[in-house]
């Protein structure tokens, strides 16, 4: 063998092994990706997605949160005979933005300590005894003393009243659950020590996860992932500079809205006014002053006639107020029209008033056009959405990496969030398309 053949052997050789090991890791990644959408649909993902979705839209911040592990009873098939088991499954959730709370000098979840409120029941602390980490003690305790055997727990955060309201959960301001608080954070090894925390240092800080209800320390434990990644991941749908909370579309478009409602106020008023004629008359002259309260075609008032300054002048009579509802309902139409535009989701885009479009609205070119400049605002809303969904995803692949029993699955996965991309692509080939068109058209081209 001459030189240049040992080298192309082992150019070679290691082309092979470089392509063997890449299959191998798509194998796993594979597994890992069926993995964790099992997992997902333990804990219904579809609808913990949507509340994720609405609360980015709504409230301008939405959270995810996971994996963290929860005791359930599932029927399974054992023996030819239906059974009840217990497993502990990971599971996630889509916090309310009402029931977070992060630290005040935070811009984001892994900036400072985030507490979380949580409104539980009692089934689901008793299936927390038999977790790790758990005290036991102080769970029986808090049952002991839980809302249902007692007192019922008062809704007492701000906005809790009017949160029931528009959930569709009644007027009433306390019910059965059991209000529970969790914090994620660094925590001094010295305070560590007095919950029963062995072997640390009483000067460094741990990150810890504490679960407390009333005086009851619930849950002392270390976070699992020890690069400093919370459980919560965030996406907003207008960023705030230096803020942790974003814009939603009601605070976007409220400006409008409010012009709009007062508008309509005035259009109602004068609709009403409008409507039929205003009487005036002398109230001094009426014989019955009630007759004044019940005007109606027919009727008779009797007036009285002054002897001492005897007048000619008629008692009552009639005017019309001026009908300005046209002026009013197109003012409204406009006040419309600018919370669209506001809340960066055009009529438009959603095909409302095209009979009255005018301009580039009217042409197909300057209709995708517009629509791609307003559609930029949601852009960038879905790309902080896949943003936040690639890091959860990855949170939940690494605490695959270090609890499951499965070995095949792990490895090295980085994960890759597509949707928003996926759509800007579409949007990328429609407009090379119709571009193609148009040249077709061409005489020459044909």
């Amino acid at each position: 063998l001459q030189a240049p053949d040992v080298l192309a052997m082992a150019d070679t050789a290691v082309d092979d092994d470089r392509r063997a090991n890449k299959e191998f890791a798509k194998k796993r990644a594979k597994r890992m990706e069926s993995k964790v959408f099992d997992n997902l649909q333990d804990c219904s993902w579809p609808q913990v997605f949507e509340e994720f979705r609405s609360n980015v839209v709504t409230f301008g911040t939405g959270f995810l949160k996971g994996p963290y592990t929860k005791t359930v009873k599932q029927a399974t098939w054992k023996g030819g005979q239906r059974v009840v088991v217990e497993r502990t499954i990971p599971i996630c959730s889509a916090p309310s933005p009402d029931d977070i709370f992060p630290a005040p000098w935070s811009k984001g979840v892994q900036d400072g300590y985030m507490i979380e409120r949580i409104l539980t029941y009692r089934p689901a602390l008793n299936a927390c005894r038999k977790l790790e980490y758990y005290q036991r003690k102080e769970i029986e305790e808090l049952l002991k003393d839980s809302p249902a055997a007692r007192s019922p727990v008062n809704l007492t955060q701000y906005g809790d009243f009017q949160r029931s309201m528009m959930e569709d959960k009644g007027n009433a301001m306390s019910d059965d659950r059991v209000e529970c608080w969790e914090f994620h954070g660094s925590l001094p090894g010295f305070l560590l020590e007095g919950w029963g925390i062995q072997n640390i240092d009483p000067a460094e800080d741990y990150e810890m996860v504490v679960l407390w209800s009333r005086n009851h320390i619930l849950k002392v434990m270390p976070a699992w992932n020890d690069v400093g990644t919370r459980g919560y991941f965030k996406a907003v749908f207008k960023p705030v500079v230096g803020s942790f909370w974003g814009i939603g579309v009601p605070n976007m478009m409220s400006a409008a809205q409010d012009r709009a409602c007062s508008v309509m106020t005035q259009l109602l008023q004068n609709t009403a006014w409008a409507g039929g004629p205003v009487v005036w008359l002398y109230a001094n002259r009426l014989q019955r002053p009630e007759d004044a309260l019940s005007i109606h075609g027919g009727k008779v008032i009797p007036f009285i006639q002054d002897d001492m300054s005897p007048t000619t002048a008629a008692p009552m009579g009639f005017f019309d107020i001026a009908d300005k509802t046209e002026k009013l309902n197109a003012l409204y139409q406009q006040c419309l029209t600018d919370a669209d535009n506001e809340s960066g989701v055009p009529a438009y885009m959603y095909g409302a008033n095209q009979q009255n479009a005018s301009g580039a609205v009217r042409t197909f070119s300057g209709l995708s056009t517009l629509m791609n400049a307003a559609a930029r605002g949601v852009k960038d809303a879905l790309m902080n959405m896949d943003q936040a969904l690639g890091d959860f995803i990855s949170n939940w692949a690494d605490w695959l990496n270090q609890y499951s029993a499965d070995a095949t699955i792990k490895g090295d996965v980085k994960v890759i969030s597509t949707g928003a991309t996926g759509l800007f692509i579409q949007e990328m080939q429609m407009d090379r398309m119709t571009q193609m068109l148009d040249r077709v058209k061409d005489p020459n081209v044909m």
